[in-house]
Parts: C-alpha cells; structure tokens; sequence
C-alpha cells in the first residue's frame, strides 16, 4: 500500500513478485495493487496473470456458517474500503485496471484482450446481479483507447454503439479514444501504402538489373 501511495510501480511487483516465490498468498487488497501497478506501467501480460490470480480467492471456502473465525481469517484484509463484503474475485475496479492495463500495452497489442475483459466483466456482473460490478465509461473507454493504440476504428465504433445500447453514455475521453483509433487507422494504412510504394519501386529496379546480368 505503500508503494501504491508513493506510485513506487516496480518496487511494488517486486514486493508481489517475491511475496509468491515464498508461498506468501496475496488477498484481494494486494492484488488489486498489483493490478494498479500493472496499469500505470502498461504491463499488460503481468495484469492478466493476477486477474487469473485473484479468480482464484474464493476457491475453497467451505461452508461460513460451520466456523466463522477460520472465515473471518481467511478473508482479513481483502475488504476494500467502502466494500460491503470481502473480496472473492475481481470487482468492478479489478476489471478495470485490467481493461487498462491492456490498453497501454506497447502498439495496441493486446487490445483483443481488453474487449474479452470488457465481456468478462459484463458477464460476472450478470451471475451477481450486480449493477455496480457491470461496465461502466470507465471500462468501455479504456477498451475503446486498447483499439485506438493498435488502430482498430471499426471495433472501437461498435463498442461505442454499444455502450449506447446499455444506456451508458460516452464522455469527451471516449469519442477522443475514438478519433484517435481513426487517426491511428489512417497512419496504419499511410505506412502500408508507402512500404507497398518502395516494393514495388525496388522490384522496378530489380527487373531490368537481373536482365542485363543474365
């Protein structure tokens, strides 16, 4: 929490990282810190293995009634603030640094996986019945930025539209994200055109050379 605080990024993995190699469980407070490291550095790979991870809190948890102390131990410190009951898998707020961490991945590359979170994430809300679990512009957003980064302007157009069909309206950031994922697109295509150009000008050269050497 306190290279959280501090926005010590790399320190705070390493913390994470070594607490695993010793067998020391991270709870649902530490993963979620982890997820936020994973997001400011755009760690995309890392931010997928502990979502995994944190999937992972609410197996084995036996019957409550039978011996609420060992529950209550078991699930010390994986109450977030504010929270109603401990966490026992990703939340809302999981999902979405998650969904970001993706989307800062280097050259768009992993925005295939924000829109699977975004999914994820719609469908663990659907199992709880939980609105405030359900993606909200925050998470459409950050997925719409993944597509934007990697110039995927069709598929950003079709989370905007719908986002709009859940009743969720889009802010300045997400129709930035999308003019973005069109800029972005273009540039793209402007590269291809331009290597194409320099192929072909080199085959044009080429053909003429391999006819006089023969």
């Amino acid at each position: 929490a306190a290279c959280e605080r501090s926005g010590e990024w790399e320190e705070l993995l390493r913390i994470a990282n070594a607490a695993r190699q010793n067998g020391v469980a991270l709870d649902g407070i530490a993963l979620t810190s982890v997820l936020h490291a994973c997001q400011q550095l755009g760690l995309a790979e890392v931010a997928l293995e502990y979502l995994e991870l944190m999937k992972e809190l609410g197996d084995g948890e036996g019957d409550e009634s039978a011996n609420s102390n060992t529950v209550d131990r078991r699930t010390r410190g994986r109450m977030r603030k504010g929270a109603r009951q401990a966490l026992r898998g990703p939340d809302g707020v999981a999902y979405r640094l998650a969904i970001s961490a993706c989307a800062r991945a280097p050259h768009g590359a992993r925005w295939k996986e924000g829109i699977r979170l975004l999914n994820e994430m719609r469908d663990a809300a659907l199992k709880t019945n939980s609105t405030a679990e359900a993606p909200d512009v925050v998470a459409y957003t950050a997925a719409i930025a993944g597509c934007s980064e990697a110039g995927e302007y069709t598929a950003a157009m079709r989370l905007i539209q719908t986002m709009r069909s859940e009743g969720i309206m889009p802010n300045v950031v997400t129709f930035s994200a999308v003019m973005n994922a069109c800029a972005s697109a273009s540039a793209i295509m402007a590269r291809r055109r331009e290597e194409e150009d320099r192929s072909i000008e080199l085959e044009d050269v080429k053909a003429p050379m391999n006819r006089a050497l023969r």
